[in-house]
C-alpha cells in the first residue's frame, strides 16, 4: 500500500478480536452537527418561506438533468454487498463567496427588508447575505471533508479490510451528493439577490440536502462503522483521525471547531480538545462568542449550547 492511498506507504496491520476498538467519536459529532444544522437550516427557510409574498414567489424546480437523491432504496442492495461513498466531489461548488450587492426584487422596501404583504419585516437584506455565507461556508466544507476522508480514511479501512469490503459502492454513493451541494450552494446565492423570489428554492434544496445526507450517514453508520470496529486498529484510526485535524489548518479549525461544539456533550467537548490541543482549546475559548454572534445573524436565536467548551 502505498501513500496514494493514504496509508502512508506503510503496511497496515488489521485489528484482531480482543483488541481495543478504535474511538469514533469525533465522526459521531460530526455526523449529529450535519444533521442538526441542516435541520436548523431548513426550517429557518421554511418559516421564512411560508411569511413571503406569494406574488414575488416563484415555482421551484430542481435544475435539469438533476434526480432526486433517494432513487434506489436501501434494501435494493445486492446481498454481500455494501454500500458507500467516499468523501470525493467531482461538482465542487465556486469557491468564490457571492457579493451580496444585487439588489432585491418588487417586493423591496427602500431599507432593502423583505415584506409580508401587509409590511412585516420577513429577513434583512444583511441577515439573508449571512445565511447565504453561513450555507456556502457549509457546502465548501462538506466538501473538503468529503476529499479528505476519501484521501485518509477509506484507504486506511481498505487496507485494513484486506478486501473484505468494497469501498467503490460507498464512492460512488458520496458522488452523487455532488450536484445537491452544488444547487444550495447557487440557490443560496440567489437567494440572497432576491429572498422573496428565492426562499421557498432555498428551503426545497436545504430539505433535500438534508434527507441525502441524513441517509448517507445511516449508510455510513451501519456498513462502514461496524467495518471500522472490525478491522482497524485503534492507533491506526488515531493517526488517520490526527491526519484529518492537522488537513483542516488554523482557518478551518476555527471555523469547524466552534460549530461542532455547538452540539457536543461536555465529554464530548473535552475529547475535541484533547484530539485539537492546545490550539483547539484556544479557539474554543476564544472564538466561541464570534462564533455565537454569527449564529445569532443567521438563526436570530442564541446559540443552543456551549460552544466555549
Amino acid at each position: 500500500m502505498n501513500d496514494a492511498n493514504g496509508t502512508g506507504g506503510a503496511s497496515v496491520a488489521r485489528r484482531h478480536p480482543g483488541d481495543p476498538y478504535p474511538d469514533l467519536t469525533s465522526a459521531r459529532i460530526v455526523h449529529r452537527a450535519w444533521r442538526e444544522d441542516l435541520t436548523r437550516l431548513a426550517d429557518l427557510a421554511t418559516t421564512l418561506a411560508s411569511a413571503a409574498p406569494r406574488s414575488d414567489t416563484t415555482p421551484y424546480a430542481m435544475p435539469s438533468g438533476t434526480t432526486p437523491y433517494d432513487t434506489t432504496p436501501h434494501d435494493a442492495t445486492p446481498s454481500g454487498t455494501t454500500r458507500s461513498g467516499t468523501a470525493q466531489s467531482d461538482v465542487p461548488p465556486s469557491e468564490s463567496t457571492p457579493s451580496g450587492t444585487a439588489q432585491f426584487g418588487a417586493t423591496r422596501s427602500a431599507d432593502d427588508v423583505m415584506r409580508t404583504a401587509d409590511g412585516d419585516a420577513v429577513v434583512s437584506r444583511r441577515r439573508a447575505a449571512a445565511i447565504r455565507d453561513y450555507v456556502t461556508v457549509l457546502c465548501h466544507e462538506l466538501i473538503r471533508q468529503g476529499r479528505g476522508e476519501a484521501r485518509i480514511v477509506w484507504p486506511l479501512v481498505d487496507a485494513s479490510a484486506g478486501g473484505a469490503i468494497d469501498m467503490d459502492p460507498y464512492r460512488d454513493e458520496r458522488r452523487r451528493l455532488a450536484p445537491l451541494v452544488e444547487n444550495l450552494c447557487t440557490t443560496a446565492a440567489d437567494f440572497a439577490r432576491t429572498p422573496s423570489a428565492h426562499v421557498a428554492g432555498l428551503a426545497v434544496a436545504l430539505r433535500e440536502m438534508r434527507d441525502a445526507l441524513d441517509e448517507h450517514f445511516g449508510y455510513l453508520e451501519q456498513d462502514i462503522r461496524p467495518m471500522i470496529h472490525n478491522y482497524v486498529t485503534l492507533d491506526a484510526y488515531e493517526a488517520a483521525e490526527r491526519r484529518m485535524w492537522r488537513s483542516l489548518g488554523l482557518t478551518r479549525l476555527a471555523r469547524v471547531l466552534p460549530w461542532l461544539a455547538r452540539v457536543a456533550t461536555p465529554e464530548e467537548r473535552r475529547h475535541l480538545k484533547r484530539r485539537t490541543g492546545l490550539v483547539g482549546w484556544i479557539i474554543l475559548t476564544v472564538l466561541g462568542p464570534v462564533y455565537a454572534n454569527l449564529e445569532r445573524r443567521v438563526f436570530g436565536d442564541p446559540t443552543p449550547g456551549n460552544v466555549s467548551g
